[in-house]
């Protein structure tokens, strides 16, 4: 498939999967972390805090895809290979935390209304992001696997 080909791919994936669920994840995170700050208030709801913490990774992580996002689309693999390692770090930290939720999900269920429960009930939530991983993917595959036109 040629590049142009891939892009096009591309922007229909962004278009479709990756927009859409960037905003739910953005408004997800950011009342995560709100949730979080007002917390420190009640020590009682740990958990709360844990959780802000992992949605502030993932809204780094959304940012941060987002750019790799753009860069492929207005410039191409060669571009997209002069990024600095670091942007595809932080989206794969995001990946490891949607890949924790997905293993709490398939985990058995704890005890109902302890706070391991209610951590692992609003952590799961986080797994409705792993459609992204569709054009992440895509991006990998290209970054690795396409051969410059330089």
């Amino acid at each position: 498939m040629s590049e142009k080909t891939s892009r096009s791919l591309f922007i229909v994936e962004t278009v479709l999967i990756a927009l859409p669920l960037s905003c739910l994840g953005v408004f997800e995170s950011v009342s995560l972390i709100i949730n979080a700050i007002d917390a420190f208030m009640y020590p009682q709801l740990f958990y709360v805090v844990a959780l802000g913490m992992l949605a502030f990774i993932c809204l780094l992580s959304i940012g941060s895809g987002g750019k790799l996002f753009i860069v492929f689309i207005h410039g191409g693999i060669n571009d997209l290979r002069k990024q600095h390692f670091g942007w595809w770090l932080i989206v794969f930290a995001g990946v490891l935390v949607l890949v924790g939720s997905l293993v709490s999900n398939l985990l058995p269920p704890s005890r109902e209304y302890t706070a391991w429960w209610d951590f692992r009930f609003s952590f799961n939530v986080f797994v409705f992001g792993s459609p992204v991983l569709i054009p992440f993917c895509h991006l990998v595959l290209e970054r690795t696997f396409r051969k410059s036109n330089s």
